[in-house]
């Protein structure tokens, strides 16, 4: 009697979660996360690291109600970072600074690297991917002749999130 009651509990437990970014389907006001994947060169997208590998701020927000973990992830080596940005379905977020880094020699360094290797950046929200670059550089002079070039990292990043009556759409 107990292992069928065991077995009738496994197979209603799926239709008693309502909505989250597994099912795509949110309610007004619902947490939707922003994940940060990885960072990686553009000449060799078999090399990654860690989003927060490069000096990165995170938001204000530490704790999410979930984490997100699928069996294909974990196959494929994927370890998605919370973003600590507060997004809720269906809300506006006006624009605003969500965290300073105060830039020292090492992470000078680390950002002029990225750059000049032409790092991009890999985020899922919903597990919709999105892509970006980490910045970019104007190279003076030709090969034999290197001057030094100047460095501009992309500080701000905007998201304009939709959605279709209960799932999200990234424009």
């Amino acid at each position: 009697m107990f292992s069928v009651l065991v077995v009738v509990l496994v197979l209603l437990s799926p239709s008693l979660v309502s909505s989250d970014e597994h099912s795509h389907r949110y309610t007004d006001g619902e947490e939707v996360v922003l994940w940060m994947n990885t960072i990686s060169p553009y000449h060799n997208r078999q090399e990654t690291y860690r989003y927060f590998s490069l000096p990165f701020c995170r938001g204000p927000r530490h704790d999410i109600s979930h984490h997100h973990e699928t069996l294909a992830e974990d196959l494929q080596g994927i370890e998605l970072e919370y973003s600590g940005i507060d997004i809720t379905f269906k809300n506006n977020i006006e624009k605003m600074v969500y965290c300073q880094v105060t830039v020292n020699d090492v992470v000078l360094k680390a950002f002029t690297y990225a750059i000049r290797n032409q790092y991009s950046y890999q985020m899922y929200i919903d597990d919709l991917p999105i892509w970006g670059i980490v910045g970019e550089f104007t190279p003076e002079g030709d090969d034999d002749n290197k001057k030094e070039s100047e460095v501009f990292i992309y500080t701000h990043k905007k998201f304009d999130i939709g959605y279709n009556n209960d799932q999200v759409r990234v424009y």
